[in-house]
């Protein structure tokens, strides 16, 4: 395999996976802010630490809403043309006659241009849902450090009385 055939294949791969990512890119967005509220509650269970106070979720929750809300506006902008967006009838349309070549060409802008619309669409929202991620983030950063800073304080008293007893 050539230099040039890996990166055909590679190029292809990449293709493919920003294409899974743009089509379920509100179930990943779901899966990954539920998991960034989730992870620090199960770890803190599982290692007898105190419960993450509110401020903390909330701002593993806006970081990740607006990691992968970008992400996904950035996988859909990558697509925007690609007609996987459509229904598979509604992705070309099939014409018959004399003049089939012409028509085909003008009458397939159509489907491409739906296409094009669903991702922009698809990008705007992300694009939104990740704005209100970094705007959540920033409201929540200070009374997430202050919490962040107690709960440090409060292992190292709980640890200190430990090595006392």
């Amino acid at each position: 395999m050539t230099e040039l055939e890996r990166l055909g294949w590679l190029l292809g791969q990449l293709n493919d996976w920003t294409w899974r990512l743009a089509e379920a890119g509100f179930w990943l967005i779901a899966f990954c802010c539920v998991s960034a509220v989730a992870v620090p509650w199960v770890v803190a269970h599982y290692r007898a630490r105190p419960r993450p106070a509110t401020a903390i979720l909330v701002r593993k929750f806006a970081g990740a809403l607006a990691l992968t809300a970008s992400i996904v506006a950035i996988c859909s902008l990558l697509h925007f043309s690609d007609l996987r967006w459509l229904a598979p009838d509604q992705r070309g349309v099939h014409l018959s006659g004399p003049f089939t070549g012409v028509l085909s060409g003008i009458v397939n802008v159509v489907p491409e241009w739906h296409a094009a619309k669903l991702a922009i669409q698809t990008a705007i929202a992300c694009t939104i849902l990740a704005l209100a991620g970094h705007i959540i983030g920033l409201a929540v950063s200070r009374p997430a450090a202050k919490a962040e800073l107690r709960q440090m304080v409060q292992a190292e008293v709980a640890k200190q009385l430990a090595q006392l007893r």
